[in-house]
């Protein structure tokens, strides 16, 4: 997996917050975090390590996760028997155009939708979206009860 592959080869220890934050800002998978967004992870992801920062989840840990996630999700998916929105992004998706139609097939019902300019990151590309479709599905569950 292209996911676990890229954590693999992450950069563990910068010389400080300032440092990393350069490193990451504008470049890769980050290019499209906004500043806060950015700044918030980098304060959290990196721990003091003696003069240093570094990551507090060690990138063979992080590319472990990823290579050994439940790639079958449909099982659980056929079950659901509530209101379901489902966001993807428009590139670098982990929520293939294929796996799309397939979750629209078993559950008609589910709202799937393709945000416009965003990738991989895409909560914190389109916060609001997300934040708005959370509303949704809690106001829709509200009305049911």
């Amino acid at each position: 997996m292209s996911l676990a592959a890229g954590a693999a080869r992450r950069r563990r220890v910068f010389d400080s917050h300032a440092a990393a934050l350069d490193n990451y800002r504008g470049r890769g998978g980050f290019k499209t975090w906004p500043d806060a967004w950015l700044e918030a992870y980098i304060q959290h992801a990196f721990l003091p390590q003696d003069d240093q920062v570094r990551l507090a989840c060690a990138p063979e840990w992080e590319s472990t996760t990823f290579a050994h996630t439940e790639h079958n999700p449909w099982p659980g998916i056929r079950q659901l028997r509530c209101p379901v929105i489902a966001l993807a992004a428009e590139r670098g998706s982990t929520f293939s155009p294929a796996a799309q139609k397939r979750l629209q097939t078993l559950l008609p019902s589910a709202d799937v939708r393709v945000l416009e300019g965003t990738t991989h990151f895409l909560p914190m590309e389109q916060k609001e979206a997300v934040r708005d479709a959370i509303l949704q599905l809690a106001l829709s569950r509200h009305r049911e009860n």
